[in-house]
């Protein structure tokens, strides 16, 4: 993920992981052989930090991206983030 965040950048995977999940989906359409997966399906946290990272959230050294909107839904009290039911 450190990767992910600071060279690739989450947008970009999120994107990839998108065109990945769709080209899958075609597969199991067109072929009976194919099983439905879905680990390329994107998981809300990724979708939520590629979101804070296209809208230019400020990240302060030595922190990462994922650590900030993790506490915001913690702050938020939601209980629908991806860890609410831990």
């Amino acid at each position: 993920m450190f990767y992910a965040e600071n060279y690739v950048g989450l947008p970009k995977i999120l994107e990839r992981l998108k065109v990945y999940a769709a080209e899958r989906k075609k597969l199991e359409a067109t072929n009976k052989h194919y099983l439905p997966v879905d680990y390329f399906e994107p998981s809300k946290l990724l979708e939520e930090c590629a979101a804070a990272a296209n809208a230019g959230t400020k990240v302060p050294p030595g922190a990462s991206l994922i650590e900030l909107v993790l506490q915001k839904q913690r702050k938020a009290g939601s209980g629908t983030g991806p860890f609410s039911k831990l």
